[in-house]
């Protein structure tokens, strides 16, 4: 998790869902805190927060706050959405639909990998990715995009105001808003809508963060 100048891990049982680990860092991320992921190789990526570049953090080694420019400047904003897989960091601006690549050695950095179509949401707040497209998330809709790049998939979007965490396994997208104490659940062609799949109760504010391993899925509030 990211927010502020404050970046921690948390390591949960998945059999049991018990607390194994979990730390906190105020100080080596400064600079970097917008959203992020984690890869298999256990390096953090990050946008800066405020500007066009990502950050990187290996596990073992020190903070790089410039390892990637993404070309998201002017009327697109800040690099906002970030996405790793095991071969790919995939991004986009916060305005403006524009999908970018790039491998995990920052070798072949593609700022145009993607394109709106046109058509562009605004607000992009979160990416997630699965064997056969990259998912976007914005102010009002979640949109889709091939994962070996092109332009928008404009036959398929789920409407659905201010969505913030999103996560896909192999048969669901799941999905949070930034109001609201619901987890939402459709099938991957965008059919079945369910807007009160997962109730999580009032008591913890909005669910701002969502994530699926395994047969469980996670999910972080804003409010403690």
């Amino acid at each position: 998790w990211a927010a502020d100048s404050s970046v921690g891990t948390v390591q949960i049982d998945d059999a049991t869902g018990a607390l194994v680990d979990g730390t906190r860092d105020d100080n080596a991320y400064t600079g970097c805190v917008g959203q992020y992921t984690w890869t298999a190789n256990s390096t953090a990526y990050y946008s800066d927060g405020y500007g066009s570049y990502i950050c990187r953090h290996q596990y073992a080694g020190a903070p790089q706050t410039n390892w990637i420019n993404t070309g998201c400047t002017g009327s697109e904003g800040q690099v906002s959405a970030l996405y790793a897989t095991d071969d790919y960091v995939y991004y986009m601006c916060m305005f403006g639909g524009r999908l970018g690549r790039v491998d995990l050695a920052g070798t072949n950095n593609i700022q145009d990998f993607g394109n709106s179509g046109g058509s562009p949401q605004s607000y992009a707040y979160r990416l997630t990715a699965d064997a056969n497209w990259v998912y976007a998330t914005g102010s009002d809709r979640i949109t889709r995009y091939p994962i070996d790049g092109g332009s928008m998939d404009p036959g398929w979007y789920i409407s659905s105001g201010d969505v913030r965490g999103v996560a896909v396994d192999s048969e669901h997208i799941y999905w949070s808003t930034s109001s609201g104490h619901y987890i939402r659940r459709a099938n991957l062609d965008g059919t079945g809508v369910d807007s009160t799949w997962l109730d999580i109760g009032g008591q913890y504010g909005s669910v701002w963060g969502v994530t699926v391993t395994g047969s469980s899925v996670y999910w972080m509030t804003r409010s403690p």
